[in-house]
């Protein structure tokens, strides 16, 4: 599996996951020094929400224990939407994902590693 990962401000062609999509970054971005911690906020977020439990729940509980701030504009997607729209990635031979950040490290990078493991695990 391809995966790329492109900003918004220079493509429309692929998969939009920034906050106005269910796999938007519930985690703001305050300053640039934060970017590692919101992205790794971001890897544990998703892992939670694969292994079943509700976003809103997960997000709030990892950004208390990293002293993150939840963006005002995440709209909090159910898990099952979540877990739809993440599917529907896996099922994309060569997905592209599109968020602002990019090629700044961003979530989409953990999605893509993410896509890549189930990819791989797919074919064992």
């Amino acid at each position: 599996m391809t995966i790329t990962v492109a900003n918004l401000r220079t493509t429309r062609a692929g998969i939009r996951c920034d906050r106005a999509s269910a796999l938007g970054n519930p985690f703001e971005l305050r300053t640039e020094a934060e970017r590692a911690a919101v992205v790794e906020a971001f890897r544990r977020y998703l892992w939670r929400v694969v292994r079943g439990h509700n976003p809103k729940e997960s997000a709030l509980a990892i950004a208390s224990e990293m002293d993150l701030a939840i963006a005002s504009k995440w709209p909090a997607p159910d898990r099952n939407l979540f877990m739809a729209t993440l599917s529907s990635l896996e099922r994309e031979a060569a997905p592209t994902l599109l968020c602002w950040c990019a090629p700044l490290e961003c979530h989409c990078d953990v999605i893509a590693k993410y896509l890549e493991w189930k990819g791989g695990d797919r074919h064992d």
